[in-house]
């Protein structure tokens, strides 16, 4: 039996995998505008497929995480209900 978890990794990979062509952050200073508009599009379409499945398994990766905490001792307020980005 794969450990918990196993299959969000898998998903945030596979997700990474496919869009790691795409000019994000620093690197967008190197590319002519006109290749970035092509690939903001490709971006926006990556975003729209993925957010939901995306967040959903960032939720379950932090929920998780609160319970170890939780069994640890560790009261930590990191649950999804805290945390803004996660919560939408």
């Amino acid at each position: 039996m794969p450990s918990p978890g196993v299959e969000d990794r898998k998903l945030i990979m596979g997700m990474e995998s496919e869009t790691d062509h795409l000019p994000v952050g620093e690197v967008r200073k190197l590319w002519a505008s006109y290749s970035l508009k092509k690939k903001d599009v490709e971006i926006a379409r990556a975003k729209e497929l993925s957010r939901t499945h995306f967040l959903q398994t960032c939720r379950k990766i932090v929920n998780r995480i609160a319970q170890v905490n939780k069994c640890n001792g560790n009261l930590s307020s990191t649950t999804t209900a805290n945390n803004p980005v996660i919560a939408m």
